[in-house]
């Protein structure tokens, strides 16, 4: 992946049947200082926990949320264009 071609991606770091289970990582992520959003795409039975990374600190923040929050945690880009 190129940098300069993801404006705003998200680290996707749970998905959940439940909704209430989703906004419980929600709120235990937000504790910790960063912003988790939950989402529901069209398509899917399942409520993704998200996490907003910028461009510039795209792959530091993956690693650093890969350590502290969910190992198999991945990049989550909606209407990206790589």
């Amino acid at each position: 992946l190129s940098n300069n071609k993801i404006a705003n991606a998200y680290i996707c770091v749970g998905a959940f049947q439940n909704r209430n289970n989703a906004n419980i990582l929600t709120k235990d992520i937000e504790k910790n200082g960063m912003k988790a959003i939950v989402i529901k795409p069209r398509n899917s039975a399942l409520y993704r926990v998200l996490i907003l990374s910028h461009t510039s600190q795209i792959y530091e923040d993956m690693e650093s949320i890969k350590y502290n929050v969910n190992a198999g945690a991945w990049l989550y880009c909606h209407h990206c264009s790589f």
